[in-house]
């Protein structure tokens, strides 16, 4: 259930990413992605043109159209939590909910082990950089990771998500809502992501998780991630609005 978050594999390649970013300011910029539009019964649908096809590995971006608002007549009905995610393990850090597909979700620390258990994890870095962040709201991109199809699949619906879409995250101390505004499915091997060429690279990897812009400047952001089979993983992101 990459990402890189496999037992040992989590403390090294979390603790790499501060690293890998400051390699990633030498090197030259990625070829700028042109998106094409589609239409479809339920609107523009935007793919990145050059991306690499599937047998390449790296699969284009695709962005939703935003949903209308519609009104909403009668009384309000009673959240119901539709996510398999467990919610009997002690010392959550957060809750994860997510109006759109009724998912109202403890979040707890860790890697691998944690998801495997049918729950969700927050992924954080220790050291000087902000690159994860540790709290909803901080600078930096807070990563939430859970399974899809397997373990319970906790994040079944996540990858349903449309653009729009608001995620929010509390911890007791804060409360931040983020607005989904882009996804990407990509391919991985040996733990990193396979780059427009076919190759597992650290660059790849950084993109995915930080976004090409590599963090925005530490903005504070969301990225929600599971699987897609054995080897495909989808990167959800989304942009702080509220806190």
């Amino acid at each position: 259930m990459w990402p890189m978050i496999t037992g040992g594999r989590t403390r090294r390649i979390v603790s790499a990413l501060a690293a890998a970013f400051a390699v990633a300011l030498v090197l030259a910029p990625a070829t700028p992605t042109v998106a094409s539009t589609s239409s479809g019964p339920t609107g523009g649908i935007e793919t990145a043109a050059g991306a690499a096809s599937p047998a390449q590995g790296l699969r284009g971006a695709v962005r939703l159209g935003v949903p209308r608002a519609s009104a909403v007549e009668g009384p309000v009905p009673v959240p119901v939590n539709r996510s398999t995610c467990r919610t009997d393990l002690p010392a959550p850090v957060m809750m994860l909910m997510i109006d759109e597909v009724s998912y109202s979700c403890p979040v707890y620390r860790g890697g691998q082990t944690t998801m495997d258990a049918g729950a969700v994890a927050v992924i954080t870095q220790q050291g000087p950089s902000v690159l994860l962040a540790e709290h909803p709201g901080d600078a930096g991109t807070l990563w939430i990771a859970s399974h899809r199809a397997s373990h319970g699949g906790a994040f079944a619906a996540v990858p349903s998500l449309a653009d729009g879409a608001l995620v929010t995250v509390s911890d007791g101390a804060r409360v931040a809502t983020y607005r989904i505004v882009s996804r990407l499915l990509v391919e991985v091997r040996d733990d990193l992501v396979i780059d427009a060429t076919g190759r597992p690279t650290s660059a790849a990897t950084l993109d995915a998780i930080m976004r090409p812009d590599r963090g925005g400047g530490s903005s504070p952001r969301l990225l929600l991630q599971t699987c897609e089979g054995a080897s495909l993983r989808w990167m959800i992101y989304a942009d702080l609005v509220a806190d």
